[in-house]
Formats: C-alpha cells, sequence, structure tokens
C-alpha cells in the first residue's frame, strides 16, 4: 500500500509539469502561426 501511494505521487509530480509544459508550448506555437497569418499588415510604401 506505501508503495503504491509513493508511486502515484511520484507519478503525479513528473507528469503534471511535462503535461503543463507540453499544453504551454503547444499554446506557444499556436499563437505564433495564427498571428503571423491573421495580424498581416502590408508596408507602407515609402514616400507616403
Amino acid at each position: 500500500m506505501v508503495g503504491g501511494l509513493l508511486l502515484s505521487q511520484m507519478l503525479t509530480l513528473y507528469t503534471t509539469p511535462v503535461i503543463y509544459i507540453f499544453f504551454d508550448r503547444f499554446a506557444q506555437h499556436s499563437g505564433r502561426a495564427r498571428e503571423t497569418n491573421d495580424d498581416h499588415e502590408p508596408e507602407p510604401a515609402e514616400g507616403a
């Protein structure tokens, strides 16, 4: 029983941060891709 508690605690302590990091990087990557596609403004012409 103690071994199961220790194992579950170790898995929780190691897997939870990995999942959060994965989703954070995915969100940053998605946001960056969306930002470059949607917010593209044309360069102003020189002398304007």
